[in-house]
């Protein structure tokens, strides 16, 4: 295949994507639903782009730091209602194909009286259309 054609391909999905990841004169807010990577069911995610903001589920939002024409990158700003005092997550997802990337880093309980706590890095991805 041509890299004309490869260009032309890309652009026409992009363009065919414009109402689904906001692309100037979409709608402002549109809820996702998102996949694991496996394909089991996870949360739905707001996507305003007006707004710059995500949320992913009922608890943890994002502010949108980067937008281009193929990728969105946000970073969470509150997650299960406070601000977290170690650690955070960044979101990134193609807005073409609606795949996503997360990676956290945060303090968890290492027991269960939450007493001593370590700090850990996970990473999640999926699919969000």
């Amino acid at each position: 295949m041509s890299s004309r054609l490869r260009c032309l391909i890309v652009g026409l999905v992009v363009a065919l994507g414009a109402g689904v990841w906001g692309l100037p004169g979409a709608a402002a807010a549109k809820i996702l639903q998102c996949k694991t990577e496996s394909g089991a069911p996870a949360s739905h995610l707001e996507l305003d782009l007006k707004k710059r903001t995500l949320r992913w589920g009922t608890s943890t939002e994002y502010r949108i730091t980067g937008l281009t024409k193929h990728f969105i990158t946000a970073v969470e700003v509150r997650w299960m209602g406070a601000p977290r005092e170690i650690g955070n997550e960044i979101w990134v997802m193609n807005r073409a194909t609606g795949r996503y990337w997360r990676a956290s880093i945060f303090e968890v309980c290492a027991i269960a009286d939450c007493k001593k706590k370590t700090v850990e890095a996970r990473t999640f991805k999926g699919i969000c259309r």
